[in-house]
């Protein structure tokens, strides 16, 4: 008398029979075997809400509801609560535990049949911060102890699978994946564990090894939902947004403060460069050059000059003159800082309060490190408190987004993934595959800081149209452009950048498959962008413009010419048009749309 679930798409079977269950360690709330079945209630959810950044502006969710009461042997409850919607299946417990208790294990699984493909990211335990590579593999080869949240999995019939959480908070830890074999996969809790004393390690990491790997449950533990994205059209998984549709509302309630935006990432063309004045202007002045709305302030905020001295930071006087520089151009400007200085409210006090002295718009908090409880807590907390001091928030050495955007709309965004700056270290370079992967698998979470555009870099293997591509088929509040000043002012591209949006009205998916091509569309007001990238060989995509109203476009093809420059042609376009392009090699283009003869 266990549970189990199973899930059917048009007639096949998705998801074999599987595991559910929860144990605290008070015994008398263990709810695994045993269990006897008390009544079942069903309701219809209808959410409507507007999104300040991410995929689409006004979202819709509607869903079916089954709570299913278990009674165990010491007479208590357990309510397992399942939601169905369009592409969606997820699942979460519920008890009626009086008092805070360990939780002892979780037995969730999704039994997937063996032979699916898998492309997803293996745990790293020294640095825990989801920057792998969503490798493909077989399901059944997945014998690593430990995977990241999401995966993305092709079954035998060609459905889709798309595994995740959403809604974690402070209450619990966002969990990974194990495969237990045959296609069983199994929710794990994090243990990254590290005997600090024996040292060898950066101080970024000290807070992380000190946090304890269990998770306390608070009394009428609500757990996280244990989602499932599902459909024969890969374009329903990229266009999804059942994560921040299951999240909890957002408890900002004012939220005319906050303001999305294109920034320019001074550190990765200059790592150095937020040590210098002079430096830091010009790129203020591309940010107004560009009409983006954003510069970071990076390091040097902390008075870096080449190490991490944050003790500094109020002694350097440049600072105040750069940020009044930026706001003397309409370019506002956010900062950095290392979660180890930022983890007490009194720390955060401290730092956010000098922050709002000097008109400072936004944090990125660094070096987070960690997927257990604590750090779940920590994400609330910080999250919640920059909203006090009207701060937008970004967090680098991130988990995954789990839906927290929704509650807290000033997250621009959160890392989590291997952007343009492992550039900068040999040997680990993003490739075209990965990049092509990255839509269906990471973005499709939420949020993701890729600080795209690595023009200059002589270590891409990606055509100059593929890196333009990139801040248009990546989604993200906070859009980092990572180049230098000069890459930006002399590119046949200008104009189009120019017309960069950082938060989107609607998005349309085209046509792609992982790790080979992507080819999307982004809508801002009457305007379209639609942007494609490729992996590998050449191919032509055919592009029906049937998303179009019934309005005639002008467009503007910013193409490769097959030198690893551009090629730019302009086109009539409208919603009957049906037209090839050409991808090259690791290439690119994008298309800009806009009404009127």
């Amino acid at each position: 008398k266990s549970p189990v679930y199973s899930v059917f798409f048009n007639g096949e079977t998705v998801v074999h029979p599987s595991r559910l269950g929860i144990a605290l360690a008070d015994e008398r709330y263990i709810f695994l075997k045993d269990l006897d079945f008390e009544q079942v209630s069903d309701e219809v959810v209808h959410d409507e809400y507007t999104a300040v950044a991410g995929k689409k502006k006004h979202c819709s969710y509607r869903a079916n509801e089954r709570t299913i009461a278990f009674r165990n042997a010491s007479g208590n409850l357990m309510e397992l609560i399942f939601r169905v919607s369009d592409h969606g299946v997820a699942f979460r417990y519920k008890l009626n535990n009086p008092l805070a208790a360990k939780v002892a294990s979780e037995t969730s699984e999704f039994h997937l049949p063996g032979k699916s493909l898998a492309w997803i990211q293996r745990y790293r335990h020294m640095g825990n911060d989801y920057e792998m590579v969503y490798t493909k593999r077989l399901l059944d080869t997945m014998n690593l102890p430990a995977y990241y949240l999401p995966g993305l999995f092709e079954t035998p019939e060609k459905i889709w699978v798309f595994i995740s959480d959403a809604s974690v908070s402070g209450d619990y830890a966002a969990c990974q994946l194990s495969h237990k074999g045959s296609g069983k996969l199994a929710i794990r809790f994090p243990d990254q564990t590290y005997d600090w004393e024996e040292g060898g390690h950066h101080p970024w990491f000290k807070i992380v090894y000190e946090e304890s790997p269990e998770i306390h449950a608070p009394a009428n533990l609500l757990t996280p939902w244990r989602v499932l994205i599902i459909s024969n059209d890969l374009g329903d998984i990229a266009e999804s947004n059942l994560i921040e549709d299951l999240s909890v509302p957002s408890k900002i309630s004012d939220q005319s403060w906050i303001e999305p935006g294109v920034a320019v990432f001074p550190w990765w063309g200059n790592s150095l460069a937020n040590d210098e004045p002079d430096i830091m202007k010009d790129y203020v002045d591309l940010a107004a050059e560009m009409n983006w709305e954003f510069v970071e302030f990076d390091i040097g905020l902390i008075g870096n000059n080449g190490g991490y001295a944050a003790d500094y930071w109020r002694n350097i006087d440049y600072i105040p003159e750069v940020i009044d520089y930026a706001a003397s151009k309409g370019i506002k400007v956010y900062g950095w800082d290392e979660r180890r200085y930022l983890d007490t409210r009194e720390e955060r006090d401290d730092i956010f309060s000098q922050y709002r002295e000097w008109g400072i718009a936004g944090i990125k908090m660094d070096f987070i490190n960690s997927d257990k409880q604590a750090a779940m807590k920590w994400y609330e907390e910080a999250t919640s408190h920059a909203a006090e001091y009207q701060l937008l928030v970004s967090f680098h050495g991130a988990i995954t987004p789990r839906g927290l955007r929704r509650t807290y709309p000033n997250i621009m965004t959160y890392e989590g993934v291997r952007g343009a700056e492992y550039y900068k270290w040999p040997g680990n370079d993003p490739t075209p595959e990965h990049n092509c992967t990255l839509p269906y698998t990471r973005n499709v979470s939420g949020p993701m800081d890729y600080t795209p555009t690595g023009f200059s870099t002589p270590r891409r293997t990606t055509t100059y149209a593929h890196e333009m591509a990139l801040p248009f088929v990546f989604e993200s509040g906070w859009i980092c452009m990572a180049d230098k000043p000069e890459e930006f002012r002399k590119s046949p591209a200008k104009d189009l950048f120019q017309n960069l949006h950082a938060a989107w009205d609607d998005i349309r998916f085209i046509d792609g498959y992982p790790g080979q091509y992507c080819c999307l569309a982004r809508r801002k007001g009457d305007e379209w962008f639609l942007a494609a990238i490729n992996a590998g060989t050449g191919r032509q995509v055919e592009i029906p413009f049937n998303f179009l109203n019934e309005q005639n476009y002008r467009a503007k093809l910013y193409n490769d010419d097959g030198e690893d420059g551009l090629q730019i042609k302009e086109l009539n376009i409208s919603n009957t048009s049906i037209v090839k392009f050409d991808l090259v090699k690791n290439g690119g283009f994008v298309i800009h749309l806009v009404t009127g003869e």
